[in-house]
């Protein structure tokens, strides 16, 4: 009897059997607020078909736009229409941009740029490239610099001293025409000086080891220091004002496009004139003592 009680009472559950629905936990549906089991599979609610996800919290990111489809174009914004493309500050020059600036805005702004903000711009210049574009620059400013110097010399021609000495020498006058010829053989001169110039500078910057960047940063650096050239625009102190300045131009431009120090550039600079200095004096020397020996 006691096992037949056993057998009538408790009844073992079989495998198929679900467990008691007490055990689950349950969650209000936030549409309805039935009671539903939570279940992670479980997205929509049985009884109001409603979404039982949460609702993004307030404060975070908004969800994704959706991508448009292939082949449209969404519509710029007017922010976006009225801004114009602005360059990368890192690598810019006006002057390599004047066909989208134009020429004199282009030239003007490299112009003050590179006179009067020379770190600045040499900073945000490319080291190496479009080399072309800076002799272009280069051979403009030393040209109409010769030519505002031409002018004047013109104007002042009995002020000159160098054209008297030059008679002196030659024993015959010379005439203000020779100005002329002067004037059109400019472009050539600047070109050749420019590399003769650049060339003598980069073995000096290689010798003190301040060429990182090779021999186009050395030339581009040349060409944009020109820009005190057009001061020739004062007549007599001009030309003093140019050259200081360009010098000091040189110094900056290759101590940006080199990434060196401004000491071992200005020692570069200065190299050219030391061993120029060297030299004359061992001639002096050597001439000197060759006239004490004749002398004797």
């Amino acid at each position: 009897m006691t096992s037949n009680k056993r057998q009538i009472g408790q009844q073992p559950a079989t495998s198929n059997q679900k467990p008691a629905t007490s055990n689950q936990k349950m969650a209000a549906c936030p549409n309805c607020q039935q009671q539903v089991p939570e279940i992670s599979e479980l997205r929509f609610c049985p009884f109001c078909g409603g979404s039982l996800e949460p609702e993004t919290a307030a404060g975070s990111e908004p969800a994704a736009p959706e991508p448009t489809p292939t082949g449209t174009v969404e519509p710029a914004t007017p922010a976006q229409q009225f801004s114009a493309p602005s360059p990368t500050p890192q690598s810019y020059v006006p002057w390599e941009d004047r066909q989208r600036l134009g020429f004199l805005p282009a030239f003007s702004q490299t112009w003050s740029d590179s006179v009067f903000r020379p770190a600045e711009f040499f900073r945000r210049a490319p080291k190496t490239g479009n080399v072309g574009a800076a002799l272009l620059y280069a051979i403009l400013i030393v040209t109409t610099s010769g030519l505002l110097s031409i002018f004047w010399q013109y104007l002042f021609w009995d002020r000159f001293s160098n054209w008297q000495d030059l008679e002196s020498i030659i024993g015959q006058e010379i005439s203000r025409d020779i100005l002329g010829v002067w004037a059109l053989l400019l472009p050539f001169f600047a070109i050749i000086s420019l590399f003769i110039s650049s060339f003598i500078f980069h073995l000096c910057l290689m010798i003190v080891g301040s060429s990182k960047n090779g021999y186009e940063s050395t030339l581009r650096g040349l060409c944009y220091s020109y820009g005190p050239y057009l001061f020739v625009l004062i007549p007599f102190c001009g030309g003093l004002i140019a050259g200081v300045w360009t010098f000091v131009l040189m110094i900056i431009g290759w101590r940006e496009l080199h990434e060196s120090t401004t000491g071992r550039v200005l020692f570069a600079v200065l190299l050219p004139f030391i061993l120029c200095c060297g030299a004359s004096m061992m001639l002096l020397w050597s001439f000197a003592g060759l006239y004490n020996r004749l002398s004797l």
